[in-house]
């Protein structure tokens, strides 16, 4: 039979219509139900809440095998309800290590209020505009945040911050060192944060300014006002996996495909971001922020207010090694310690730190660690250094507070750095540095003597010449 056979064409057209009369009858709100995501069934586990009422799952619900919670947690996601709300007590029940559903889509837990940052809720601005909202700010509120000084137009209005030579009329823009004035001159910024001695040398350029002592700092006060950090709505997405015994406080955002290993603990205002990774026993404080794909292995503890990028890895085995003789294998040293990290510490992206061998590795209060830094184990960093991109820092190193760590530089083994030294580019600290220090080059020397040795290492080739000058006359003058 062919497709121009009239009998087929008209079963065809009937199936046609019956399909669309069915859809029209459909009550409203009910849309045709897409195809079912593939599911992983786990075998089936005793339930968790004795006593518990089966929630009703609703109409047109199948029991699913596994975890017995499954059914009753997609009735839940379904209706809106949370798990707090369903279970007795109003405590979270953990899931065991049993998988959702792999469903593309996020499904936050009982749809809760957004929560806004602290910058956003504490900062000013119209804190009352819609999402995507331009906030603006007037010169006369910018030198009122900063405790600044206005010359010109208190009406000048700003939406962005953007440097001098590149700011638009909307513009606010900074001039912090002389070498920039000749940006200043050209610039169409609407508003400028200026050094009092720097306007007097620079007569010409944007008339509205605001004087400041430091105009670096004064930003401090206006960025947060001009992009607050995004709201944030707390919830565990499906395709999580919740080990047992996990304990956190309300509210928290657990992403995609998070794992949270056994006797996970988090604190409030957890936000946890897509394909991380958290051992058994890690501990996380309050108000802190993983973003995707960040590791923490076993025994890690994270203090309140982190930042952890993209790529961290923390408590990963140190590299202990007793090197083999006679072509033997080096034998591995176990590594029992921990991995601690201080509150208001933030880690930049692939950033590394081993937990320690038989001590701990700690990283102090208020230090800032740059990407692409390794630290070893049984290392001390101490409160509020400042460790640049791609620094190395061997095993059991002891850095004292306030010391900075310029890009690249690298501290060899069971070495001091003591308090308030700074380490330049690509320093190499094979011995221990004094308080206070600055030290450059490799090995690591006070800053004016390493000058002084490069400077008389380039005088060297001229040097050389002059000598060989000087040879030759005398070679001559003696035939």
């Amino acid at each position: 039979m062919g497709f121009d056979d009239a009998r087929l064409r008209s079963a065809v057209a009937r199936a046609l219509l019956g399909r669309e009369a069915g859809e029209a009858a459909r009550p409203a709100g009910h849309a045709a139900a897409p195809p079912a995501a593939p599911e992983r069934h786990a075998d089936p586990l005793p339930a968790t809440g004795a006593g518990a009422a089966p929630a009703d799952p609703g109409p047109g619900h199948r029991d699913r095998p596994g975890y017995p919670r499954r059914g009753q947690l997609r009735a839940d996601l379904r209706y809106g309800r949370s798990e707090q709300q369903c279970v007795p007590g109003g405590r979270p029940e953990p899931r065991c290590h049993q998988q959702g559903d792999r469903a593309a889509e996020a499904v936050q837990i009982g749809r809760p209020e957004p929560v806004r940052d602290r910058q956003q809720s504490q900062g000013g601005g119209d804190s009352g505009a819609g999402a995507g909202a331009a906030r603006r700010l007037s010169a006369r509120d910018i030198a009122a945040l900063t405790n600044g000084e206005l010359v010109g137009p208190p009406d000048a209005t700003v939406s962005g911050v953007a440097p001098l030579d590149r700011a638009g009329p909307n513009d606010l823009s900074f001039l912090a060192a002389r070498r920039y004035l000749q940006y200043f001159q050209r610039s169409s910024a609407a508003v400028v944060l200026c050094k009092p001695d720097l306007v007097q040398e620079a007569p010409e350029g944007p008339a509205c300014r605001v004087l400041v002592r430091d105009p670096h700092v004064a930003l401090l006060s206006i960025i947060p006002v001009l992009y607050p950090e995004p709201a944030w709505e707390p919830g565990i997405h499906r395709t999580a996996v919740i080990g047992a015994g996990v304990v956190w406080q309300e509210p928290v955002a657990i992403g995609p495909y998070v794992v949270l290993g056994g006797g996970v603990r988090l604190g409030r205002n957890v936000r946890i971001g897509a394909g991380c990774v958290l051992g058994d026993g890690v501990q996380l404080g309050d108000d802190v922020q993983l973003l995707p794909h960040v590791v923490c292995y076993g025994g890690t503890i994270v203090g309140n207010r982190v930042i952890l990028h993209a790529g961290v890895r923390l408590g990963a085995d140190g590299f202990g090694y007793v090197p083999g003789k006679t072509g033997e294998l080096p034998r591995k040293i176990p590594q029992v310690g921990r991995c601690i990290i201080g509150d208001d510490v933030e880690i930049g992206a692939n950033t590394t730190i081993d937990r320690g061998s038989v001590d701990d590795t700690v990283v102090g209060p208020g230090t800032k660690i740059d990407n692409l830094v390794q630290i070893g184990h049984n290392c001390r960093i101490g409160a509020r250094c400042l460790i640049a991109g791609q620094a190395g820092i061997a095993g059991s190193t002891h850095v004292e507070d306030d010391v900075f760590l310029a890009g690249q530089a690298g501290l060899a083994d069971h070495v001091t750095v003591g308090r308030g030294a700074r380490v330049t580019v690509q320093g190499g600290v094979i011995g221990d540095i004094e308080a206070g220090a600055t030290v450059s080059g490799y090995p690591a020397r006070k800053h004016r003597e390493f000058l002084r040795a490069q400077g008389a290492l380039y005088r060297l080739a001229q040097i050389v010449d002059d000598l060989e000058a000087l040879v030759r006359r005398t070679d001559g003058s003696q035939r």
